[in-house]
């Protein structure tokens, strides 16, 4: 098998995904940096990273929207003594840790090229985002 049928969708992933450099890249998958350039430009990945960027900053601010009305509406209850089911306070625990695993996963980027944008939402945080919701997003 071909280098690229072995490595090119993990360095594709390493590189849009977890926005490592080329460089940091080839220190994950046995290709050259160079290979890695070549893939990058036939693959359009630049343009994919940034849009993986947008993706990831479009969830964040949705989940904070979602979690601002569910406070309010928990706050709403709470001030007319109306009662605030378990599953609501438990969607909005829920949905405060999501927003907080997003905020950390920021803390914990460092630029890795200089003009490059981070974000990076994984599989399991969108699984947990549709469960929790019952919605595809």
């Amino acid at each position: 098998m071909s280098k690229k049928t072995l490595y090119h969708d993990k360095a594709k992933t390493h590189y849009v995904e977890e926005q490592l450099t080329y460089e940091d890249v080839a220190t994950q998958v046995p290709v050259s940096v160079r290979t890695l350039i070549k893939w990058g430009k036939e693959g359009n990945w630049e343009v994919e990273r940034e849009q993986y960027s947008m993706f990831k900053a479009d969830q964040k601010e949705r989940v904070k929207r979602i979690i601002n009305r569910l406070g309010k509406s928990i706050e709403d209850a709470l001030e007319n003594n109306k009662k605030v089911s378990p599953q609501t306070l438990n969607n909005y625990d829920k949905l405060n840790k999501l927003y907080f695993k997003f905020a950390e996963e920021e803390r914990k980027e460092e630029p890795k090229e200089a003009d490059g944008d981070k974000g990076d939402v994984s599989d399991s945080t969108i699984k947990a985002f549709e469960n929790m919701f019952g919605k595809k997003l």
